[in-house]
């Protein structure tokens, strides 16, 4: 019973510590998510997934099954380009990987996300090269015993650099 009212606490706190958008904020990312998602019927601003921004101040974006959350500080770190290819990369989370389809490595997940990513911020007429610059100032953030992180995330910039916008079709 004591785990339960914990666990019930616990997600009360985070619940309310999670809505707190200033109005320029709420702005800026419903105007972002309206420029993803220019045909959404839903009452939700992310192509019919809730949207969320934590308060925290370590930058991060994730997706749930709830919906996606990106950071106070991420937000505040990155211009709209970045802020949507952020956004479009937790939606291909959403799209491609809940329920996951078959189990994938955490790493091959990332890197399907950042594909999804690079060829929706393309197709809405975003900077598909943002996710290098986010990756690029989030490689900032890791402490030094995160080697593997940062080794992983250089690899990612690798990967994504090699888009080639003459090989998307927008209209699939």
């Amino acid at each position: 019973m004591r785990f339960l009212a914990v666990t019930i606490l616990f997600l009360v706190s985070a619940c309310t510590s999670t809505w707190q958008f200033s109005t320029f904020e709420q702005i800026r990312l419903e105007h972002i998510a309206a420029q993803l998602c220019p045909n959404n019927t839903t009452d939700q601003p992310l192509c019919g997934i809730p949207l969320a921004l934590d308060v925290s101040e370590q930058p991060n974006a994730y997706a749930s099954y709830f919906g996606i959350t990106l950071t106070r500080a991420l937000l505040r770190m990155m211009n709209d380009n970045e802020v949507a290819f952020a956004l479009a990369h937790e939606i291909g989370h959403k799209v491609l990987h809940f329920p996951p389809p078959e189990p994938i490595s955490r790493e091959m997940g990332e890197l399907q996300a950042d594909g999804f990513a690079q060829f929706v911020t393309f197709c809405m007429g975003f900077d598909p090269f943002a996710g290098i610059t986010n990756l690029e100032k989030l490689i900032n953030h890791i402490p030094p015993e995160g080697v593997k992180a940062k080794t992983f995330l250089s690899y990612r910039i690798g990967v994504m650099k090699n888009f080639d916008s003459s090989e998307v079709d927008c209209n699939e």
